[in-house]
């Protein structure tokens, strides 16, 4: 069983997580391969505290661990003598490049420039143009793409959301859904109703007569949704 298609696996106590990311149970709060949300992945140096990556090196209020502030005024320092040496030559290294760019620049800077005919400057001026409408368009589409449970489990247990359970990509109650009842892509038959998660007819079901947990008294029987009809 992947929870894609039983999302509940994902609450036993054996699960890694409540959440459930590419047919795995994990846990948002702290996995570093789907931190906050299903495949947002923490970098190298970092761990996921709470939804977040954090640098538990620096971090005031993860320092070393999740959880543990610093205390007021001070700092977070936390590094051996290897991390402190790969600092070291990477600052070294970002120092050496900028002195080549800045060398380049100077080089650059004395040969004269060649006169550019109006045409060629008209063109140019164009693709700029058509080329940051593109980036805008682009960033414009992509802020405007909807969080789906998917990506994004815990969007099933805000206000307003059809259910705690995630079948493609929405939101719905395995317990009461018709079209995912007890499980994602279960459809219950036209005559049938969605009960705690089992399909039944509540025209003649005893313990869902009429609607679900509508139970007839012993020795009465459900015909037509009603109890000892007559």
């Amino acid at each position: 069983m992947t929870c894609d298609k039983f999302p509940r696996v994902c609450r036993l106590k054996s699960s890694s997580g409540p959440d459930c990311c590419k047919k795995n149970c994990v846990n948002v709060k702290s996995d570093k391969l789907n931190c906050g949300m299903c495949g947002y992945k923490c970098k190298y140096t970092e761990i996921c505290c709470k939804g977040s990556c954090v640098n538990i090196n620096f971090d005031k209020r993860h320092c070393g661990a999740c959880k543990n502030k610093c205390k007021k005024g001070q700092y977070c320092f936390k590094t051996n003598m290897k991390t402190l040496i790969r600092i070291i030559f990477l600052v070294l290294a970002i120092m050496l490049m900028a002195l080549t760019i800045i060398t380049n620049a100077d080089l650059i800077a004395t040969v004269p420039n060649q006169p550019t005919t109006s045409t060629e400057a008209e063109s140019e001026k164009a693709a700029s143009s058509n080329s940051l409408l593109r980036g805008t368009k682009s960033r414009f589409l992509a802020s405007r793409r909807p969080l789906t449970c998917d990506k994004n489990p815990k969007v099933c247990y805000a206000k307003g959301s059809a259910g705690s359970d995630c079948c493609k990509k929405k939101c719905v109650d395995l317990s009461s859904d018709r079209v995912n009842c007890g499980r994602c892509g279960k459809k219950c038959k036209f005559s049938e109703l969605c009960c705690k998660g089992r399909c039944v007819n509540t025209r003649s079901d005893k313990r869902n007569c009429g609607s679900c947990n509508n139970r007839c008294n012993k020795g009465s029987s459900c015909v037509y949704g009603m109890c000892s009809y007559a």
